[in-house]
């Protein structure tokens, strides 16, 4: 099933590029689906035809993407990946384009973190997980006092020690 204004766009495999679907949508990567058909584009046609629309050339821009769609009783909820350039994305996906002073690892780590899915399970009732529910979790604000070439310094510092107490314990 696909949205139905999408249907004049779809196209074979050999003439078009696939759209990525919410069953790509793995936590940090893009995943081989397991379910669904694959969605193809006719991209030319799609961007000839929407020239004034601002959503329809979102793809050119690197996004946060989160599936849309989860059961309740999924092994998690949110799933969320950086989604390159260039790629069109299905109904099944949800996604925002980053303005942060952030890396977008930053905000990933925590969507795809067991704290925000937990806190995320409490308030969700549906299948559905929409923007406004993301919009209020809370993801913490750093506001950096030190200049970065000292937070570079102890970031260095830090991995040296931690790299000595594993090969000193052996340890993973």
């Amino acid at each position: 099933m696909v949205n139905r204004s999408v249907e004049p766009y779809r196209t074979s495999k050999e003439d078009g590029e696939e759209v990525i679907r919410g069953a790509h949508i793995g936590p940090y990567s893009l995943i081989e689906p397991k379910q669904g058909e694959a969605l193809y584009l006719d991209r030319e046609k799609y961007l000839k035809d929407h020239q004034d629309s601002k959503a329809a050339h979102h793809h050119e821009e690197e996004r946060i993407v989160y599936q849309r769609y989860a059961a309740i009783d999924n092994y998690r909820r949110l799933i969320a990946n950086l989604l390159p350039e260039g790629l069109f994305c299905s109904h099944t996906v949800g996604y925002f384009k980053f303005d942060s002073p952030y890396d977008p690892g930053y905000l990933l780590s925590h969507l795809n973190s067991e704290l925000l899915d937990w806190r995320f399970n409490l308030a969700s009732t549906n299948n559905n997980i929409n923007g406004y529910e993301l919009e209020v979790l809370p993801i913490r604000e750093v506001k950096f006092t030190k200049p970065v070439d000292e937070r570079e310094n102890s970031v260095s510092t830090l991995i040296d020690q931690y790299e000595t107490a594993r090969a000193e314990d052996n340890s993973p």
